[in-house]
């Protein structure tokens, strides 16, 4: 930047602290090139770059009266503007962890009412002991099947329990309906 350059900035940067209307609009078209050079190259989109280019001049009008080197003012603008595009994508990655990560364990663990939790469990319990009373390969079937975590396929079962995997299926129907036999006396012995 030549000297006349400089003070020719010195000059607007001086004006637009004292308020003048017309120096910010000729520092807002000197610096406004470089705002979106940058925002450009850091592959924003358009409403993006006007959003950062929106704060980088809030910023300026704040600070704008202490500023000590008038001369540095366009590296003092590429400075802000880098370091309001770094936030912009912080916050873009942090939004995409929340909606990604945050947002579905949130909406997982919504606590149900304290009654709710305490039938919930009831039936859990009336649940297990009624699988007790099943043949031990039926139950250790039902269990592979509705309580291992990971959601193990057929043949993880079948591995596991050492049975083929063709009578997986058939040994559930049977447990199940076996099941259901079982909860239906338990019921009515409450």
């Amino acid at each position: 930047m030549s000297k006349k350059d400089s003070d020719t900035l010195a000059t607007i940067i001086k004006l637009c602290s004292e308020g003048d209307e017309d120096a910010w609009h000729e520092l807002i078209d000197i610096i406004g090139p470089l705002i979106f050079s940058i925002c450009r190259k850091s592959r924003l989109t358009h409403d993006e770059s006007f959003d950062i280019y929106g704060q980088v001049c809030f910023d300026l009008v704040g600070n704008i009266g202490t500023i000590k080197s008038p001369a540095r003012i366009l590296s003092f603008v590429a400075t802000i503007t880098r370091r309001k595009i770094f936030n912009f994508y912080e916050k873009m990655r942090l939004a995409d962890y929340f909606k990604l990560e945050v947002v579905p364990m949130l909406s997982e663990s919504q606590e149900e009412p304290p009654d709710l939790t305490y039938e919930n469990m009831q039936r859990r319990e009336l649940l297990m002991k009624a699988m007790t009373k099943l043949p031990t390969r039926q139950y250790r079937l039902l269990k592979a099947l509705f309580f291992d975590p990971g959601n193990p396929s057929y043949k993880e079962i079948a591995r596991k329990l050492q049975v083929p995997a063709s009578s997986i299926g058939p040994t559930r129907a049977r447990a199940l309906e076996k099941l259901g036999r079982i909860l239906k006396r338990e019921l009515y012995k409450f």
